[in-house]
This record gives structure tokens, C-alpha cells and sequence, in this order.
């Protein structure tokens, strides 16, 4: 089967339906169906294996999950997930035992499950580079945490069971990030938080959007 956006013109609730029943159909008849959308969730959940094209050229083409956890460069990365992944410019430096991110003025120790099988990235010691960390690898941190990093808080848009927080890092103004938090939480649109990024679940990417990988 060949279906060319099949869902573009219905509205939200009957495309989540008909998604379903498309699904439902494709499992019960195992025929090979060549599926294009714009739309990420259809992609995500109909696709066993998902194609990503930008501009007439494939980026990348693997199973959702990988796409969404290894993501070959920036477009990719920014393309799946809603909302995207952050994007933050930092330093890698050696340490004793393994390597750090030097962001702003926060130097973070990386996990080694984060660094050791990425043998590319020792190549980047001492080099800008850029991490990428999808909004649920950033969890909210207080003001006496340790490793906990201060940001500016721009604006909150509640989605009834969480919260996303947009912020910016004090060094870095004017580059959007964002953050998943409780519905229970809700900082103040221009005050101080505190965030916790996630090392273990980082990205690297080098300046020119290209994941750095093994």
C-alpha cells in the first residue's frame, strides 16, 4: 500500500482514531505499506522502520525509538520530539578519570556510560561542541543541590498532567531551551531556577549538526 498524508485533513481526535484503525488493519493483513506524513506521532507510532527526509534527502532511516534516541545530526534531533531537543554549546575537558562539559560557568562531570562508547568524542577534548538533551533528561533541582544549574525562566505552558518550562542559561541569552516539569510545578515567568541535566542521556553533535558517534 502506498499512502501519500491519508490523515492531513481530519481533526485532531478522528486522526488519532483512524490512526488506530490503520494500524489495526496493517497488523492484521502484513502488507508492506509505504507511509508519508508530516506528522511526527504518525510516524513514531504507525512506522516500524522510519525514513527521515529534509529537502529531497534522506538524514536517517532506523526503528522510531533509535531515530528518537540516536538521532544522526541536528534535524533529525530537533524533527522528532515535541518539543524538540535542546541544543547547548559547550566545551569538552579532560579530567583525571574521564571528561567533563564546561556550560557557562558549570562544569559537569560526565558518567562513563555516557562517554566510554563514544571513542570519537576524546577527539573533541578542548573543542566546542554541542550537546543535546531532550526536555525530559533536564529535572528540576533547588537551590541548595548539588550540581544543580541556575536559569532564567521565560515563559510556562501548562498541558493539564505537566508542565513545560521555557528557560534560558544566564551566559546564554536568547537560545530557547525547555524543560518537562509536575503540573504541580510552576516557576514564575522571570524568576531563577535550578535545573539537573542528565548526563547519562546526552547527545553530542559537532558545529556542523553531525552526530559525533563510534
Amino acid at each position: 500500500f502506498l499512502m501519500d498524508e491519508p490523515l492531513s485533513n481530519l481533526d485532531a481526535k478522528l486522526r488519532v482514531q483512524i490512526r488506530g484503525e490503520i494500524a489495526d488493519l496493517q497488523r492484521k493483513t502484513g502488507t508492506t505499506t509505504l507511509y508519508v506524513t508530516h506528522d511526527q506521532a504518525e510516524a513514531m507510532t504507525l512506522g516500524h522502520r522510519v525514513a527521515i527526509i529534509n529537502g529531497g534527502e534522506l538524514q536517517q532511516v532506523d526503528e522510531p525509538e533509535r531515530l528518537y534516541d540516536r538521532p544522526a545530526n541536528l534535524f533529525v534531533a530537533g524533527f522528532l520530539g515535541s518539543p524538540g531537543m535542546n541544543v547547548f554549546p559547550i566545551n569538552l575537558m579532560k579530567k583525571e578519570n574521564g571528561l567533563a562539559v564546561l556550560l557557562g560557568e558549570s562544569t559537569l562531570t560526565l558518567p562513563g556510560d555516557a562517554w566510554e562508547n563514544i571513542p570519537n568524542l576524546m577527539a573533541n577534548v578542548n573543542q566546542p561542541v554541542l550537546l543535546g538533551l531532550r526536555p525530559e533528561a533536564i529535572a528540576p533541582g533547588t537551590d541548595g543541590g548539588k550540581g544543580a544549574m541556575p536559569v532564567h525562566v521565560l515563559s510556562v505552558d501548562s498541558l493539564g498532567h505537566e508542565n513545560l518550562v521555557y528557560f534560558e542559561l544566564p551566559h546564554d541569552p536568547g537560545r530557547r531551551q525547555v524543560m518537562r516539569v509536575p503540573n504541580s510545578m510552576r516557576p514564575e515567568p522571570g524568576s531563577e531556577f535550578r535545573i539537573y541535566p542528565d548526563l547519562r542521556q546526552a547527545r553530542f553533535f559537532s558545529l556542523d549538526g553531525q552526530a559525533i558517534t563510534t
